[in-house]
């Protein structure tokens, strides 16, 4: 279950931001929706241990996030926790193989290129894996950003803008895989956008 209450964030500028409360149920999948600067990326990120709420508090099923800090929340993170960035962050030297299985051990768990390949099979990337990140197009960048969120099977899956730049067939070709492997890991699956597209995909709405 992923819990939050009165949290809230203060930004260095000196604006603050208060979030509703959130109570989601273990493989709830949910669309957080709102425009531009209302606070959809810092709401993830807070639900991502990336940043501390100035108040209240972030709880994934035994574990309050505001209570963990340094390695032992980046090991949480890296073990519970998959993200999908809006634009995907790789180590470009290295072969998308060696950024999934580094992903792996930096969350403390041992290398299993036999789910490295199961997983981009399923995405229908696994021809990319000795390929290096920067030769990818941004649609098999997009996969290989799934498969890096769904690697250690986390608890929770979140996702920032993953349609934004899309047209309306990949974007429902897009969350349709996120949605897919959220149930095949019985994963919770958060989707955090401004595009109303996605409105009619999920049951679950927060708008903000």
């Amino acid at each position: 279950m992923l819990l939050t209450k009165d949290i809230a964030f203060n930004y260095k500028n000196g604006n603050n931001i208060s979030f509703q409360d959130i109570c989601l149920e273990d493989e709830s999948q949910a669309l957080i929706l709102g425009k531009s600067g209302c606070g959809k990326t810092t709401l993830l990120h807070l639900l991502a241990g990336l940043i501390k709420p100035t108040k209240g508090s972030i709880k994934l099923n035994d574990t309050e996030l505001g209570l963990i800090s340094g390695n032992a929340l980046d090991k949480f993170r890296g073990q519970e926790i998959g993200i999908v960035f809006q634009t995907p962050h790789f180590i470009d030297s290295v072969s998308v193989k060696e950024n999934l299985i580094l992903a792996q051990t930096l969350a403390g768990n041992p290398k299993d290129l036999d789910k490295v390949q199961s997983l981009l099979s399923e995405l229908g990337v696994l021809e990319k894996l000795n390929s290096k990140t920067k030769e990818l197009s941004q649609g098999q960048k997009q996969r290989i950003s799934i498969a890096r969120a769904l690697i250690n099977s986390p608890q929770l899956i979140l996702a920032d803008e993953p349609t934004s730049a899309l047209d309306d067939e990949n974007c429902k070709s897009v969350i349709s895989l996120l949605k897919q492997q959220a149930s095949k890991s019985k994963a919770t699956l958060i989707v955090v956008t401004h595009d109303n597209r996605l409105s009619n995909l999920f049951d679950i709405k927060i708008t903000l």
